[in-house]
């Protein structure tokens, strides 16, 4: 047998390995013990040597040496930290005097912990007593600190020794008289650890001189008081005396001891004093394999046996420590509230070193319970914790802390690990990056490593069988040797960064220019009429009402005695009704400085009602912007300012803008419909520095175009600052923005020609300035998370490389690029480089921001994407934009939407249009539809109209399939009715899916038709359901096309072909609803056009054709008809992607027909998932209401006349957003009505308005789910 020993602080273990024919013997435990063995019979003797081999170098790599000739028998660069010198041991004092019991043997399985990584020093037990000191030298260590602690106020009879006998008093002393010392302020609360230090020397000191019995004494004495559930407050670890106590009594002679235990045995004995038994198991910390009651696995076991719940009981904690891991596994559950280490008088070091001890002990691995610790450890707690996972060194440690790696103790704890102990997380950290987790934490750690300590010292730190982990640190170093460019080759943006360059005097012209008027214009939108904030407001007649209101305001008292309203500072004037406006603004201006809550107040409910105010008094109180701005909901606001600008006109803007001004996040949204010129300057700030106010300052400017440019060309050519800045920011996005947008700035410019003929020359410098110039006055650095070698090297078009320095200056361009108008070294960096190397740049870049935690300052990382990605990025976004608002991530996911705008491919758009059309997050998908609505509107097209052209071709050829070659074997591949991909060979025999290459294929060939493959099955996944719903969607609103946009996007689309084709189509006259066709046909394989009885017809294509095309609903069909074309696709076995032959129909009776409200569905009880189900057939939850409930599902759909309207189907109980598991699992309908739940303000529609089509797809979808009915 082969011995190796490990001695490292107080553990010393030993393993020792033999080989008898085809049998491994392996022995294992601690120093002085017989241990434990192991046998593992292999196939033959070589198997056998070569995981001998394996084993000694995994135990050699942990710090094991060769017994008998100290040598290491790993290579000198395996561990190229050095170990911390050991503690000196402390002087030799008198101990107990029988041995403890030897510890039970480790498994082999569990490495040693690291020392260098983690030195905590663990809670003491029976078996782990610690250094004992002697009487005299244990007081010696209390009377020094005693006095520090106490200060003046330490009592003379604390002075002496311990009296066994007045054990209690003399605690009670100490810790009172420290209590005191802290409340006084002479003592700062941080060394409260020198009462826990005091006591514990104390009580050794006692103990040393027979006083055990005493001490278990004083244990029974400070009993906690029995209470339902324990509090953190009370558990054993936030008591000094307990932690004494434990540190005293496991240090007592054998005998001593056993009196000990057997007392606090009997003072138990037939009791369900479950909290004292839980503090004397705690002090008494027996882990001797001698079972008693007092055991603490027998606490836990019994307590529980007794009905009491111990994972929820923190009385329990301390005990579920200091268990047998595996054994209090089910105890360890992770709560809300439950242990708060700023209570305790351990810290959470401690804690970690026991739980490693505890399950070293046992032989058992020490992670789960380590992971347990690490959820009840806060802020700066976690970093001990972390660095004690990573000493574990156990299978999964690393993985463990990868969630947390963004927070900075967890990240720190790492790093510290590194530095420590580099020779053991290294290779941890190739590991994990090896086997497929792609963590930029990692790989930038360890390209630090490699940058430190070389490539050569990394890969010994493997050993020579390195196996996945070597295998990635060539591939990274491989990567890290790519050819670097020259700076000459650098794009010259990066090679000479103009926002490093030396600012320079700017000699642009500045001109006095006053704005040239312009018309002011208000489109009243349709507002909720704010029936609810009118019912609270209080609304005077007229002005002469004014005085005995302030009167009756002023000798109101609220009913809360907390609502303190101030008096006012003078009394309100009689006689001049300005004056009492004044007066009264002034007031009520107090008031809401003076309370954060004055509802009670009637003033509040003048304001309230402000806007129906008369109209002095209106005008007064809307300019008092501080207390408007904070007294209206943000869904209120577009009807208050509605009513103030169809009542004032102009003479509500300068309060509308000052009060958009105060918080245009929230207020631009409001103001869209109204065209004066004050607000653009607003609006253009907004652009340039709010980033979550871009899309309202983008909307109105674009609603405004001419009026914003007229009135922004004079800050864009006077005094430079913010204004000026704002203002040419604005112009130059104005010129980008449409292809005649410079034309227009220079035909508005041309206006101010006669008040300054220089105005064109002026506006013409800061459109004309050298793009590369419009750089900020200041450029930070690239943030500490951003390490150049760990990303993707952007790769120069002749194959080179960007160095680190060129990098970092790409980031720093990056970083202040601002998306409504791209700086111009973005595109000069991306024509200089490859568009696939940019792309795992800028996916690298924005995953390192990910693990760094998503600072926001840093958010410029995400929109990187939209600049360097492709489609593989538009892809892999999507998974994560689709997951997000479910992370509380909602603003980020909104981000994405804007990336996948810019990065602008079809996969990119399409993506966009699938989050838009489908998503179980509401919010976030109707982002995404007005995505898709500007850019519609970008192309004069409609939502649906550009859904009809952003389905992407995927590549296919022209007949809607792909060959794919393999050298000596080609494959083809097409799609069924759902659009899912199949595969056939030569032969035309469909494939289960596409085969694996073999040796007789060409390996290139091969290579690229599998991953042509591979991708066409994702796209297609993220595609399919959104085109089958597409076209259901068309089905059900009866929309038609043009017949010039069919043919190219429906019929001979490589894609939706393969759905055209399934389907029965019409010409019709027009785009009405209740117009049957003229003439139905299908779309055959080779795009000809033929009827119900498969007679080829001529369908016109061209752009002059009359009529539109459209699917043909069961209602336009006579009987005959329908038969008819049921019995051709039943012929050719034509499979429907959904139904529409056989789809059900369904009508309103008379009686219904007149009203707007049926409760035909009304009592039905249906599964709460089903119902949420409704919103694939077109019915979404509604509103979700205060509490995230909800009480109902809608339907939007258009009248005849073009009117937009909306069906309510209401339910009782409520559904949870997001939140299922919170909701009943069955639902009640009720109500199925066009009027909107809880409106005071009934419609005026009724079911009757509805044109058939209409009317039974509306009623299709709360059929079914009837048809589902539980009762």
């Amino acid at each position: 047998m082969e011995r190796y020993e490990l001695v490292e602080g107080t553990s010393a273990k030993f393993w020792e390995a033999g080989i008898a024919g085809t049998t491994l013997t392996v022995r294992f435990g601690r120093i002085g013990t017989q241990g434990q063995s192991k046998d593992k019979t292999f196939p033959d003797a070589a198997a056998a040597v070569k995981e001998k081999d394996k084993l000694v170098r995994e135990k050699t790599a942990k710090g094991y040496t060769r017994a008998g000739d100290g040598t290491a028998a790993a290579p000198a660069a395996a561990r190229a930290a050095p170990q911390p010198a050991p503690e000196p041991d402390p002087e030799p004092l008198p101990v107990s005097p029988e041995p403890a019991p030897a510890p039970a043997p480790a498994d082999a399985a569990a490495p040693a912990p690291s020392r260098a990584v983690f030195d905590g020093t663990p809670l003491p037990t029976r078996l782990r007593p610690g250094p004992t000191l002697a009487p005299e030298a244990a007081w010696e260590v209390v009377h020094g600190p005693l006095a520090g602690l106490l200060g003046e106020a330490e009592p003379a009879r604390l002075a002496g020794p311990v009296p066994p006998d007045d054990l209690a008093g003399w605690i009670a002393s100490v810790v009172e008289a420290a209590a005191g010392e802290q409340r006084n302020g002479r003592r700062d609360a941080g060394r409260s650890d020198d009462t826990r230090r005091v006591l514990e020397a104390a009580l050794c000191a006692l103990i040393g001189r027979g006083g055990t019995l005493a001490a278990a004494h004083l244990a029974d004495r400070m009993r906690p008081a029995a209470k339902p559930q324990g509090h953190y407050r009370d558990l054993a670890w936030a008591d000094p005396v307990c932690l004494a106590l434990r540190a005293a009594l496991v240090q007592a002679p054998e005998a001593d001891y056993d009196a000990a235990v057997a007392f606090l045995n009997e003072r138990i004995a037939d009791s369900h004093d479950w909290p004292s038994a839980a503090a004397f198991a705690f002090v008494l910390a027996d882990d001797r394999p001698a079972r008693h009651p007092l055991q603490p696995l027998a606490v836990l076991e019994a307590a529980q046996a007794a009905g009491i719940d111990v994972a929820a009981d923190t009385t329990f904690l301390p005990l579920i420590a200091d268990a047998p891991p595996e054994a209090a596994a089910h105890w360890r559950t992770k709560r809300g509230y439950h242990l708060y280490f700023v209570y305790c008088a351990l810290d959470v070091a401690e804690a970690a070193a026991t739980l490693i001890a505890v399950a070293a002990a046992a032989g058992q691995p020490a992670l789960p319970a380590l992971d347990w610790l690490l959820h009840y450890a806060l802020d700066d707690q976690r970093r001990p914790v972390a660095r004690a996972i990573l000493s574990t060194g156990e299978a999964g440690a690393l993985s463990l802390l990868l969630p947390h790696l963004h927070e900075k103790p967890v990240a720190a704890a790492l790093d510290a690990a590194l530095e420590a102990d580099p020779a053991a997380i290294v290779p941890r950290c190739l590991a994990a990056l090896a086997g497929g987790r792609a963590e930029p934490a990692l790989r930038a750690r360890v390209v630090r490593a490699l940058d430190v300590h070389g490539l050569d010292t990394v890969r010994g730190w493997l050993g020579e069988a390195g196996g996945r982990s070597a295998g990635f640190l060539d591939r990274l170093a491989e990567a890290r040797a790519v050819p670097l460019a020259p700076r000459e080759e650098w794009p010259r943006v990066l090679r000479d960064p103009p926002w490093r360059a030396k600012a320079r005097r700017a000699d642009d012209l500045v001109l006095d220019l006053a704005p040239l008027p312009t018309p002011f214009g208000f489109e009243k939108p349709d507002a909720p009429s704010g029936y609810w904030r009118g019912q609270r407001a209080r609304i005077l007649d007229a002005m002469t009402d004014l005085p005995a209101f302030v009167d009756e305001a002023e000798a109101h008292r609220p009913d809360q005695g907390w609502v303190k309203i101030p008096a006012p500072d003078t009394a309100p004037p009689r006689g001049d009704p300005d004056a009492l406006l004044a007066w009264l603004g002034a007031r009520i201006a107090q008031i809401d400085r003076a309370c954060r809550y004055w509802v009670p107040s009637p003033y509040h409910g003048l304001v309230g009602g402000l806007e129906k105010q008369p109209e002095a008094l209106a005008l007064a109180l809307w300019s008092l912007t501080g207390v408007v701005a904070g007294h209206g909901h943000v869904s209120e606001w577009p009807a208050i300012v509605a009513t103030m600008l169809d009542r004032f006109g102009e003479k509500a803007v300068p309060g509308l803008v000052a009060l958009v001004e105060t918080d245009p996040v929230r207020l631009l949204p409001s103001v869209l419909t109204v065209d004066a010129a004050a607000l653009a300057p607003l609006a253009a700030r907004a652009l340039a520095q709010l980033k979550k106010a871009r899309e309202p300052a983008l909307a109105w400017l674009r609603r405004h175009r001419r009026t914003a440019i007229t009135r922004l060309v004079a800050d864009a050519v006077g005094r430079p600052g913010p204004a000026r800045d704002a203002a040419e920011h604005a112009l130059r996005f104005f010129a980008a923005d449409r292809p005649d947008g410079r034309a227009e700035i220079d035909a508005v410019t041309a206006l101010y020609a006669d008040r300054e003929p220089r105005a064109a020359e002026a506006v013409a410098q800061g459109l004309d300035r050298d793009p590369l110039a419009r750089v900020p006055a200041k450029v930070g650095k690239p943030p500490a998370w951003i390490v150049p070698g760990a990303l993707t090297r952007p790769r120069l078009t002749e194959g080179t490389a960007l160095p680190d320095e060129a990098v970092l200056a790409l980031c720093e361009m990056l970083s202040f690029t601002n998306p409504d108008a791209v700086y111009a070294g973005v595109p000069m960096v991306r024509a200089a480089c490859t568009r696939d190397s940019l792309a795992g740049f800028a996916w690298d870049l924005f995953s390192a921001w990910t693990a760094a935690g998503t600072p926001s300052k840093d958010g410029w990382a995400l929109r990187a994407l939209g600049w360097f990605g492709d489609d593989g990025t538009a892809r892999d976004l999507t998974r994560l934009i689709r997951r997000w608002p479910g992370e509380a991530a909602h603003a980020r996911a909104v981000t994405g939407l804007d990336v996948l705008v810019d990065i602008g491919s079809d996969v990119a758009l399409m993506n966009l249009n699938g989050i838009a059309e489908k998503l179980k997050f509401k919010g976030l998908q109707e982002k995404a539809r007005q995505k898709i609505a500007q850019l519609a509107e970008a192309r004069g097209l409609s939502p649906e109209e550009l859904s009809d052209r952003l389905a992407p071709d995927l590549d296919l050829d022209e007949r809607g399939g792909l060959d794919l070659d393999f050298g000596t074997r080609r494959f083809r591949a097409g799609f069924d009715e759902a659009l899912k991909p199949w595969v056939k060979d030569a032969a035309g025999q469909r494939l289960k899916d596409l085969p694996k290459p073999t040796r007789a294929d060409d390996a290139d060939k091969a290579a690229a038709a599998t991953a042509r493959w591979g991708a066409l099955k994702k796209d297609a996944r993220a595609v399919a359901s959104l085109q089958v719903a597409r076209l259901e969607a068309m089905l059900a609103t009866s929309r038609r096309v043009r017949p010039a946009v069919f043919g190219p996007f429906f019929a001979a689309h490589p894609l939706v072909r393969h759905l055209t084709q399934r389907l029965v189509w019409g010409v019709f006259a027009d785009a009405d609803p209740r117009t049957a066709p003229t003439l139905a046909f299908r779309v055959a394989e080779d795009l000809g056009f033929t009827d119900s009885g498969d007679e080829l017809v001529a369908i016109d294509l061209s752009e002059e054709a009359a009529g539109l095309i459209g699917l043909v609903h069961p209602l336009h069909l006579e009987a005959q008809a329908l038969a008819a074309w049921g019995a051709l696709f039943g012929d050719y076995e034509i499979a429907q992607p959904f139904p529409q032959l056989a789809r059900e129909t369904h009508a309103f009776t008379e009686a219904e027909r007149a009203a707007a409200t049926t409760t035909r569905f009304e009592g039905v009880v249906v599964e709460s998932k089903r119902l949420r189900g409704l919103a694939s057939l077109g019915w979404p939850l509604g509103e979700k209401q205060d509490h995230g409930d909800i009480h109902w599902v809608d339907h939007a759909f258009a009248y005849p006349d073009g009117a937009a309207g909306t069906a309510f189907l209401r339910f009782e109980d409520c559904l949870f957003t997001g939140a299922p598991d919170f909701e009943d699992s069955e639902q009640t309908l009720g109500e199925l009505t066009l009027d909107r739940p809880w409106s005071r303000e009934p419609g005026r529609r009724t079911f009757g308005d509805l044109d058939p089509v209409t009317a039974s797809e509306l009623l299709r979808g709360p059929s079914l789910l009837a048809g589902t009915r539980l009762r």
